[in-house]
């Protein structure tokens, strides 16, 4: 019996040497990894920082080296992610996940730990910085034009705050200037949720969707920045372009008359308001605003030109009908007018089109558009005196 009580106390006194030397050399190894990991970091070494965490995977750590080596993960990864190589196509995949890792790890002490705990404000201040330092490269990025480059960093911003209206605008123009108008919608989507809708956001948008072939889309924006913002100038023509390029010239007039309304006097309007009318095939209106673009602006070149040559069409739709007077005589519309009144009409819209193309004409001498229409007018006018009477020439032998 004595000799069973005295290997029970010596089994016993080896399991408790060997968990105090167990525990020991735990303890020694946690604080050699964790040491070379702060140092290689100090060093720029992060990879290597990050193979001596690994293997403090297999190490039964304290609650206080556990929370370390979750922050020296974070602090590497960060470090990585933010050089400047991760900018290139070729690494982009690679960076993002070192942007992933970084928040994951400095979440999982915010998470594991409480607000009060000084591991808590660390990994929450560090966070903070290294979002900011993502602001700060992009930016710089930016300022120097290398917009790819500015997009990675604003886009892995993103990923730890995607409230910030500073760095969705940022990130929404880097996006349009590399064309990537799919992504930049997606920015302005997350910029309006924060309640950032300035008129920009929705003339960008309306740009982006005309830009992905989607103008119906494009007039929507334009629509609702306009119910928020009435009457404003860049928006209007903005959708004016838009209405311009897919013919839609009543809702191009529904957008511009508006602004008519509040500006009579602007020239570029009212001539814009001319060729819309002109487009819909209305020549009274379209002449009336060109009038009123010439009165407002009397040596605006454009107005005259456009004018002239509305003027000019016009009489040679006239002459038409008048050459085939003998068949159009019999049609509902010309029953009860009479010959001599088109003569009228035409020599009178000949009249207009020489006096306001000669002006366009010298107003500048180099323009082809308004040579031509100041000769053709000046010809039919000559030929006129020459046979007498204007009648004459437009006479059907």
């Amino acid at each position: 019996m004595p000799q069973i009580n005295t290997l029970i106390i010596i089994q016993y006194l080896l399991v408790i040497f060997c968990s105090i030397t167990f525990g020991q050399s735990s303890s020694s190894s946690q604080e050699r990894l964790l040491k070379l990991s702060r140092y290689s970091i100090n060093e720029n070494r992060c990879n290597d920082a990050l193979n001596y965490l690994d293997t403090l995977e297999s190490i039964s750590l304290t609650k206080e080296g556990e929370m370390e080596m979750f922050s020296l993960r974070a602090k590497s990864y960060s470090i990585l992610a933010l050089n400047e190589d991760c900018s290139d196509s070729t690494t982009i995949d690679v960076c993002t996940e070192y942007t992933e890792n970084t928040i994951y790890w400095y979440q999982k002490i915010l998470s594991y730990s409480d607000s009060s705990q000084l591991f808590y404000k660390y990994a929450k201040a560090e966070l903070n910085r290294f979002y900011d330092n993502l602001i700060t490269e992009g930016t710089a990025q930016f300022i120097k034009g290398n917009i790819i480059k500015a997009s990675y960093f604003f886009k892995q911003a993103i990923l730890i705050n995607t409230t910030d209206p500073i760095n969705l605008r940022y990130s929404m123009i880097a996006a349009e200037l590399t064309q990537d108008y799919q992504k930049a919608l997606d920015y302005s989507d997350l910029l309006l949720k924060v309640n950032y809708d300035s008129i920009e956001v929705f003339e960008s948008r309306a740009f982006y969707y005309e830009s992905l072939k989607n103008p119906k889309k494009a007039i929507e924006e334009v629509d609702k920045g306009l119910k928020k913002y009435p009457i404003h100038y860049s928006l209007v023509y903005r959708g004016l372009g838009i209405c311009v390029r897919e013919h839609w010239y009543n809702k191009g007039l529904s957008l511009i008359l508006p602004l008519i309304e509040k500006y009579p006097y602007d020239e570029k309007s009212l001539m814009n308001v001319g060729m819309l009318y002109e487009s819909l095939g209305n020549p009274n209106k379209a002449m009336l605003f060109y009038t009123r673009a010439i009165n407002v602006s009397p040596t605006r070149l454009d107005s005259y030109l456009n004018i002239s040559q509305l003027q000019f069409i016009e009489a040679m739709k006239i002459q038409k009908v008048i050459m085939n007077w003998n068949s159009n005589k019999q049609k509902e519309e010309y029953k009860n007018v009479h010959k001599s009144d088109l003569r009228k009409k035409a020599k009178f819209y000949l009249n207009l089109t020489y006096l306001n193309a000669k002006k366009a004409y010298l107003l500048d001498k180099e323009n082809k558009e308004a040579l031509t229409t100041y000769y053709n007018a000046s010809l039919l006018l000559k030929r006129s005196k020459e046979l007498k009477d204007l009648e004459e020439s437009l006479e059907v032998k």
